[in-house]
């Protein structure tokens, strides 16, 4: 994702691309620029349309036109969560259900339960 892809024409500030407060974004850039961490983790950053994306963002300090400059690359994993968080509703529910079910049930009694 690129500045572009926030709807950005122009560098702006770092507290106005993530979605987190100043405190927590100045203690991962001092993690950062420490060299004490290169993975921030997870973060939420808007999209353009106005909505959170779930980002997994990883950053280290690079040298560029002989200049130290912080480097971060974000991982949109917003699908995955969703479909992670679907996943475990379904099988709370078949856990659920398979707690419910007597063995010494008639099949379609059983089948009748699962309904």
């Amino acid at each position: 994702m690129g500045r572009r892809d926030l709807g950005l024409q122009a560098p702006v500030p770092l507290y106005d691309v993530v979605a987190h407060d100043r405190a927590s974004v100045d203690e991962d850039v001092r993690r950062v620029t420490e060299g004490r961490s290169p993975s921030v983790g997870e973060r939420k950053y808007p999209h353009k349309n106005g909505s959170l994306l779930d980002m997994e963002v990883s950053a280290g300090v690079i040298s560029r036109f002989g200049r130290e400059t912080m480097c971060a690359v974000a991982h949109d994993f917003t699908e995955r969560r969703r479909a992670q968080e679907s996943l475990e509703v379904r099988v709370a529910t078949l856990s659920r259900i398979s707690a419910e079910l007597t063995l010494d049930l008639p099949g379609e009694a059983t089948l009748d339960a699962l309904a």
